[in-house]
């Protein structure tokens, strides 16, 4: 087991992370190389051991970075006086563009495949990152709910429903299914069609978007 110390941030430490993220994400944790990560940095072995001594330190931080970076994602909830679903399929939509990027479905590859050897970190990916986005849908949610267009007992369970019907399954199909991609049309689509699904439960039975 590697001993954890205190990084060392210097002047090139976010060069060494930026050639150190490539080169995980291409290769893998096992594949990844020493040579190749600082080549892709374009520093020294010995400046990039002089920041992470050991390749494990290195794939820790770059994880850690990453899930706050995903933490930060900012998407403007939908106009309140547009119709649950319009607002929602629009918002359910730019939350799955994000999630089936390239590098959100490297990460999440990344994540699955190294879950055996950095358990902590994938467990804090696979429940900090969907919960972000979980955490937009309930506070647009609750913003219907209020106006009476929507009937949840528990907005946030609601939540995380209707990103299982949409952004989540769609990352999984990004990552397992590279070879196939997902257009922005399709995404829209598929997230259309989980919404009208979504709200044959939850819109009130007198309420149009339930029909």
């Amino acid at each position: 087991m590697v001993e954890q110390k205190e990084i060392y941030r210097g002047r090139k430490f976010h060069q060494v992370c930026r050639g150190a993220r490539q080169i995980f994400l291409r290769d893998g944790y096992e594949g990844a190389s020493v040579d190749d990560i600082s080549r892709a940095a374009g520093v020294s072995k010995a400046t990039l051991y002089s920041y992470f001594p050991h390749k494990q330190l290195m794939f820790e931080e770059i994880m850690r970075n990453e899930i706050v970076e995903a933490e930060r994602l900012e998407t403007a909830l939908p106009d309140p006086e547009l119709s649950p679903e319009q607002g929602l399929s629009r918002l359910v939509a730019a939350l799955s563009q994000d999630a089936v990027s390239d590098l959100q479905t490297g990460i999440y590859r990344m994540g699955i495949a190294e879950a055996r050897r950095f358990p902590k970190l994938a467990r804090g990916y696979f429940q900090r990152v969907p919960e972000q986005r979980v955490q937009l849908l309930t506070a647009a949610l609750d913003r219907w709910v209020e106006r009476g267009d929507l009937t949840l007992e528990d907005s946030a369970l609601a939540a995380a429903q209707l990103w299982r019907l949409t952004g989540a399954t769609l990352t999984e199909r990004a990552a397992m299914l590279p070879h196939i991609p997902l257009t922005e049309a399709a995404i829209g689509e598929i997230c259309e069609s989980a919404v009208a699904l979504f709200l044959r439960a939850y819109a009130p039975r007198n309420s149009g978007a339930a029909r």
